[in-house]
């Protein structure tokens, strides 16, 4: 067995290096060199691979090699954790990585100076405050601040880390939301491709080659008997009930309802015309709502001034202070001043969701005469966005023509995309005031028991589109 000479120092001096044919059993046996505080044993099979004991007894693989004329050294792991084999083939990779230019310590340093996640994270929501909807910016934040909370400490994430946090997202602890991970992994995308071009992440984007999952389609649409209940349980007059009552009886997005503004409304015989600006549009195209007599009872009364103290129109729903203000729930964090409209989504669906049940329970009670069993009396759980459905397949049930159905959702695909949207470009104004009478009677008749007329008026309406 060879022994090389002790190099030059006090300190250095402690030190002793021996080259040997490693073996596994051999490396069992190997300790440190007495009144030495380390022992090096160089492998003669690979050169450039080393197995360093110390005086205390660790033990660990280590690997030297030359880049750009200097001699480095990098640390492969403890014997405990790392076979002779998958050392030898791990010093392999790094000699030949830092032959075609690779340094292996120089990455570890850099990836020891990079920022976490977590950090990444936080610049990065604040750059999107700039440039993002406060709704889409509260889905974002949900995104990065709650489900990818697991890679906030890191500061190197591998792709099959967040393949399989996207997973767990997706099953939903046995309730499934291909949705909510098609979003995580579109926000996750986003964050890496953000800090790639900022120069603050030099690895690939781990979100590449990830299969984003079939896209989801809903069909849920409310029941007569369900719209009923929906009715039932939104009598109180509050700002939540006008607005969600608002989204049955116009078919419009809950975030275009619950930010409409004084300035939109304007007046044409008996009905109140609704403008919803192409800001505040999903597909950033104005749009016009004639609102029937039923839907303008629900409108609040106008109030005496519509701007506050810095300038800003109020909202017609939700908060109307000048004043910004902050929730902190768990750890996401939202603005939810007025400014912004109707924002209490979430409380106000387990709210209905729990005074439809009673009012189901009720029914039950009063037709059968004794408590429903369990699954008697039960909802299909739906969502809000599920009322534009049920406003779509209610119109086209009594009639309505589709494309007429379209345009009062602002919908510019099937009959309304493609050429026939290049060449026609008409919004359908007069058949859409017409369609909504009609509408506003099948509601009335349904949830109110009026004695209006019968749905005849829907003839009228195919002859004039």
């Amino acid at each position: 067995m060879a022994v090389d000479p002790p190099p030059r120092g006090c300190e250095m001096a402690k030190r002793a290096e021996k080259r040997v044919s490693l073996t596994a059993k051999l490396v069992d046996k190997l300790e440190c060199a007495p009144g030495r505080t380390e022992t090096v044993f160089w492998d003669s099979e690979r050169p450039g691979l080393g197995l360093r004991c110390r005086a205390g007894g660790g033990k660990a693989w280590v690997v030297r090699y030359t880049f750009q004329g200097r001699q480095r050294k990098a640390a492969l792991g403890d014997v405990d954790t790392v076979a002779l084999e998958r050392a030898r083939i791990e010093a392999t990779r790094i000699m030949g990585g830092a032959i075609t230019g690779h340094d292996v310590v120089a990455a570890k340093h850099a990836i020891r100076d990079a920022d976490t996640i977590g950090e990444l994270i936080a610049d990065y929501l604040k750059d999107a405050e700039r440039r993002l909807k406060p709704s889409t910016l509260l889905d974002l934040r949900r995104h990065l601040e709650r489900h990818a909370k697991p890679l906030h400490g890191l500061k190197v994430v591998e792709r099959t880390r967040v393949a399989r946090l996207i997973d767990q997202v997706r099953q939903g602890g046995g309730v499934p939301r291909p949705a909510e991970a098609k979003a995580l992994r579109a926000s996750l995308s986003a964050l890496f491709s953000w800090a790639i071009g900022c120069g603050r992440y030099d690895q690939a984007n781990p979100v590449l080659n990830i299969p984003a999952g079939k896209p989801v389609v809903r069909d849920r649409v409310l029941t007569k008997d369900e719209i009923k209940l929906f009715w039932q349980a939104t009598d109180d007059g509050t700002d939540a009930h006008r607005v969600i009552r608002l989204m049955l009886l116009t078919g419009q997005r809950e975030s275009e309802v619950g930010g409409m503004r004084w300035s939109e409304l304007s007046r044409e015989g008996d009905l109140v015309i609704w403008t919803i600006p192409a800001e505040r549009s999903k597909n950033k195209r104005e749009h016009v709502v004639p609102l029937t007599p039923l839907a303008a009872e629900h409108l609040p009364p106008r109030p005496g001034s519509l701007f506050d103290a810095a300038g800003v129109e109020r909202p017609i729903f939700g908060r109307r202070k000048a004043s910004d203000s902050t929730r902190t729930r768990k750890n996401i964090r939202t603005r939810t001043t007025g400014r912004f409209g109707f924002s209490a989504w979430s409380r106000t669906k387990r709210e209905v969701d729990k005074a439809m049940l009673e009012a189901l329970h009720k029914s039950f009670v009063k037709e059968h005469g004794k408590e429903p069993s369990l699954g008697e009396a039960k909802i299909k759980p739906w969502r809000w966005h599920d009322l534009r459905r049920t406003v779509a397949t209610c119109m086209n049930d009594i009639g309505i023509e589709p494309h007429i159905v379209e345009a009062i959702l602002n919908h510019h695909s099937g009959s309304r995309g493609g050429v026939a949207g290049v060449y026609n470009h008409s919004t359908y104004h007069n058949q859409k005031i017409t369609a909504l009478r009609a509408y506003e009677n099948y509601i009335s008749k349904l949830v109110l028991k009026s004695e209006r007329d019968d749905l005849s008026n829907v003839v009228v309406l195919r002859l004039a589109t």
